[in-house]
């Protein structure tokens, strides 16, 4: 039987808030476990309709009208919307502390798919694990890799998350298996990956992706000032609600969580039109 968990603050003891970046320094070791996705074959029902909460660094949940949730990269999980349940999912891009927390992936009561490739596939979502490098030169592996790319199709929506991508450039391998997205996670700024407004590393990675909604997660304040100047950019503190039928028809960066609405004071940018 598995033990409770328990809900603390975790946010307090590591890489607080999405303006810092995740590097080598907060790295723990990755699962020895294999992931507990079990494979059934069967094509996902669609909705149209999700729930998006955005909760600092990389952590998302995405919250279909059955009640289906996915999480990914929980490193607080005081900050959820309610407890795991069995019938969520847990997936984690790479192995730093502001994405990854061991406790809570050992005692999670779903299945997961946990620092590695691979796929998981049930009658209401498919997930494909996709190896990945945290910055250009660092480990792309099957197992235990720097970062994993998910591609998502749940509740009628193509959803990518990329966790701390920092390559130069998506390949065409890798874009391939990410497929046509309609909601990308993925950072604009970190020093771990060597990603700046200078360089504009996350951008040209984006404009390669062609998301129809980009949800930064790691920024800074100079990464936000530039977005507006490239992209259609919006921002929202709470969780959002969208439906397929209402999506952007081109690429539109959203920037959420606690400095979202000082952000867009700064650079006069509009509240996300749910």
């Amino acid at each position: 039987m598995r033990r409770s968990l328990t809900f603390m603050a975790a946010g307090l003891l590591i890489c607080a808030g999405s303006l810092i970046g995740c590097g080598s320094s907060a790295s723990t070791s990755a699962p020895s476990q294999a992931a507990k996705a079990t494979v059934v074959a069967s094509a996902p029902t669609s909705q149209g309709t999700v729930t998006i909460h955005y909760e600092e660094n990389a952590q998302v949940e995405i919250i279909a009208p059955t009640g289906r949730r996915i999480l990914i990269d929980v490193w607080n999980a005081a900050a959820l919307s309610k407890p795991p349940t069995a019938s969520d999912i847990l997936l984690t891009t790479h192995a730093h502390g502001d994405h990854y927390v061991a406790a809570f992936v050992d005692s999670f009561p779903g299945k997961e798919i946990t620092i590695e490739e691979g796929s998981l596939k049930l009658d209401d979502v498919n997930v494909v694990s996709i190896p990945a490098g945290h910055d250009q030169g660092t480990l792309i592996a099957a197992k235990d890799g720097s970062d994993y790319i998910f591609g998502i199709d749940f509740a009628g929506f193509r959803f990518a998350h990329f966790g701390d991508l920092g390559q130069d450039k998506v390949t065409d391998e890798q874009l391939a298996k990410i497929g046509k997205v309609d909601v990308a996670f993925s950072q604009l700024a970190n020093s771990g990956s060597s990603m700046d407004e200078v360089n504009r590393k996350g951008f040209n990675l984006m404009n390669q992706v062609k998301p129809k909604l980009l949800i930064t997660t790691h920024v800074n304040l100079d990464a936000v000032k530039l977005a507006p100047t490239i992209w259609k950019t919006a921002w929202a503190t709470g969780p959002i609600t969208i439906s397929k039928d209402k999506l952007p028809t081109e690429l539109t960066c959203l920037v959420m969580g606690t400095q979202a609405a000082n952000y867009a004071k700064i650079y006069n940018f509009p509240a996300f039109a749910q």
